[in-house]
């Protein structure tokens, strides 16, 4: 926001008795001011600024009042800026102090209480080009007191280098403390970028024995950008550092799972050369049948339709082994008008059988915590008669 943007914003300054209209016959000594060329420098200083190729193209409130009236901007309107009235609220005054100006800016008329930019002063446009060259003729100054540096203070430092247009200070607001407060550094903006190179390439620059640190606006800029995406890169290295961490817990978590949890010896049953057209209950229905095997004694049938071999993992130790001895009685096994062989998973096979079925149970749990667990489906198990139907393979 442009200055006069703010003292739009605000309330008029209103002085000399409570009257908003200032009295052309007033002077500062009736208000117990002294005008001394010190202050009447901070109203030329503060006016040209108003007016000068730096602010005006930038605000519209005041670019829009110098296209009316032939320019002229009556000091009413003048005296409701903020900072030009804490100079002074006599528009006598700051009209005279004006018109000492030797920059060859602004022109005064004292009977009319107004002032303007000289129309022969070309208002430069503020498109794409001028941002340009603004940002070209731009550079950081940092190494100020944060406490203690006041606005007028620095325009007064760098009047001593050549096409200064601008001084900005660059603040900070703490939105948890609601602390506004200056950062030690400021963008200072010169006339063209021949001027700014002059001040850049001086050396041992310094403001109040506090040595100053100097680079490109856009040089700055840039290690900004380089330092928040570093800053990104930091923030993701640790998040998969946490993420790697918590899969490295949970490993370990399945690892002494698996350890300490044993499924039943004995209880694997192995049926081979089935036909293509097998179904799973076809598998339970035949035992049951021929065996009197309870099919909800069985944890898991782990098949496929199409497939020719099935698992079935029973939920007692040594069930594998007394239906195998039925079947062996029986003298053989039909399902599906197919004999099929059957055999009960022994040894090194089948500890890395149920080392493989303890694995796939933990990992399935950990998927679904903190969901409630869906029974029966498509090759699941406890609800029903030891799974589905047909389908898809699942394991526990």
């Amino acid at each position: 926001m442009t200055d006069t943007e703010v003292a739009q914003a605000e309330k008029p300054a209103v002085k000399n008795g409570g009257q908003e209209n200032v009295d052309p016959e007033s002077t500062a000594a009736d208000e117990g001011v002294v005008v001394t060329p010190e202050l009447e420098n901070k109203i030329i200083r503060q006016v040209e600024h108003y007016f000068g190729d730096f602010n005006l193209p930038r605000d519209k409130f005041l670019l829009e009042l110098t296209k009316e009236n032939e320019g002229w901007i009556p000091m009413e309107t003048m005296l409701k800026f903020k900072r030009l009235n804490q100079m002074s609220s006599d528009a006598l005054v700051v009209l005279k102090a004006v018109q000492k100006s030797t920059h060859g800016l602004m022109e005064v008329d004292i009977e009319k209480q107004s002032l303007r930019r000289l129309p022969e002063k070309t208002v430069p446009e503020y498109d794409d080009e001028r941002k340009k060259i603004l940002a070209e003729s731009t550079v950081y100054v940092k190494g100020f007191d944060k406490e203690n540096t006041q606005l007028e203070e620095l325009i007064e430092h760098f009047e001593q280098y050549e096409n200064v247009l601008n001084v900005s200070m660059r603040n900070y607001y703490d939105k948890k403390t609601e602390v506004r407060g200056f950062k030690g550094s400021l963008f200072v903006t010169f006339n063209d970028k021949a001027s700014a190179e002059k001040y850049y390439n001086l050396k041992n620059l310094k403001y109040k024995d506090a040595e100053l640190e100097v680079k490109w606006q856009s040089d700055y800029f840039a290690d900004k950008n380089k330092e928040s995406e570093n800053k990104v890169k930091k923030a993701k290295a640790e998040k998969q550092k946490l993420k790697d961490a918590k899969k490295a817990a949970e490993d370990e978590d399945k690892k002494k799972a698996v350890e300490a949890e044993e499924l039943p010896k004995g209880a694997v049953l192995v049926i081979s050369k089935l036909s293509n057209e097998t179904m799973r209950e076809d598998i339970k229905s035949q035992l049951e049948k021929d065996c009197q095997s309870d099919p909800n004694d069985i944890a898991f049938v782990y098949f496929q339709k199409g497939e020719t071999e099935a698992k079935l993992r029973f939920r007692e130790a040594n069930k594998a082994v007394e239906l195998k001895k039925k079947i062996d009685d029986l003298g053989k096994l039909t399902i599906q008008d197919t004999e099929v062989e059957v055999r009960v998973l022994e040894g090194e096979e089948e500890e890395e059988f149920l080392k493989k079925c303890v694995q796939d149970m933990i990992e399935n749990k950990m998927s679904r915590k903190g969901h409630k667990r869906k029974h029966g489906g498509r090759g699941g198990f406890g609800g029903g008669r030891g799974g589905g139907r047909g389908g898809k393979r699942s394991r526990h």
